[in-house]
Order: C-alpha cells, then structure tokens, then sequence
C-alpha cells in the first residue's frame, strides 16, 4: 500500500526545467500588505476599469463580457506588478528548479520551515508566461556545494488558479516532449 501511494502522489508528471525563473518571499497576509496591493491596482487599473465599464455598459450586445471576470484578470495583473516590483522577492537557484501542476522544489540560499508560507512569481520562458501563487513549504533539505550552503525546498501550491495549473501542465508536457513542435 506505501508503494503505490508512493507512485500516486503527484499530480501529473514532474520535470527538472532551466527555462524557468522562480522569485520567492515568504508569504505577507496582513492587512498592510492587502492595502498596498490595492493602492496599486486603483492607481494603475482604477480609470482605466471604469473606462471599460461605461463602454461596456454602453453596448446592447448580449454577449456583454462578465465583470467577474474583468476584475479577476484585472486582479491578477495588478497582483503579478505587485509582487515582480516587491524588492522582498528573491531569485531562486537557476539550477534547481523541479516543478509539476501540484508543487515545486527549488534551491535557495534561505532556511525555511515546513509549514511557512511562500509567494512565488514565476516566468516561463522561451514563451514568457508569468504566474504568481501561494505555497506552503513541505521539505527543506540543507545541502552545501561549490558555491555554498543552500537549502532545497519543496513547496505544494496552495492557491494558483487553474489558468495558471494548466500553463505549468502545458510547460511541462513542452519540456517532456522536447520543446514546442
């Protein structure tokens, strides 16, 4: 029964990548931290999201766009400028970096603890995708090698929306198949 939990525990296959660039920061939930995510988004998207909404309003088509979904797209680009623009987030070791639809492991010179929070951003290249999610760390592995001590940590997404799970499923299965045809 371990074995086959063992083989089972992973969703979908797991690829170590180079063309990938992870930025980590331990993970901010407080109320300042919110506040400033919105001062951004209002200063960058604030006219701008209520230009759109007049326009739309004003159109008669039934096929309106949902603002639902203007407002989570909108969120997610002010959260991406948000959080490539923190001065917090750090890059991780470029060769390092093992990922799959349901965790990551990458290689950092800063301890962490099993059970922390993490933000990551990541740029997926040559495409140039770019994500950010919430992970919590799940195993840290402290190595030491020719260019220093590091940590190899092992985190699991615990809020990546499911556009972003499948651009990660599509590198991967890019990665596995020898690169885009």
């Amino acid at each position: 029964m371990e074995i086959e939990y063992l083989e089972h525990r992973r969703d979908g296959q797991r690829v170590d990548t180079v063309d990938s660039i992870v930025y980590y920061k331990p993970l901010d939930n407080s109320d300042s931290e919110r506040n400033r995510r919105l001062e951004l988004k209002e200063k960058i998207f604030g006219e701008k999201v209520s230009q759109l909404y007049r326009l739309l309003d004003k159109r008669e088509d039934k096929r309106k766009p949902d603002r639902t979904f203007i407002e989570g797209k909108v969120d997610k680009l002010a959260g991406l400028v948000y959080s490539f623009s923190d001065l917090q987030m750090q890059c991780v070791e470029m060769d390092g970096i093992n990922i799959s639809a349901s965790g990551l492991r990458m290689r950092v010179r800063r301890p962490f603890l099993v059970g922390e929070k993490v933000e990551l951003f990541m740029v997926f290249l040559p495409q140039v995708d770019l994500l950010d999610c919430q992970c919590e760390v799940v195993r840290v592995t402290p190595n030491a090698g020719g260019s220093g001590e590091y940590f190899d940590v092992g985190v699991k997404f615990i809020v990546l929306d499911d556009e972003d799970r499948h651009k990660i499923i599509r590198y991967v299965q890019v990665i596995i198949n020898g690169g885009p045809h």
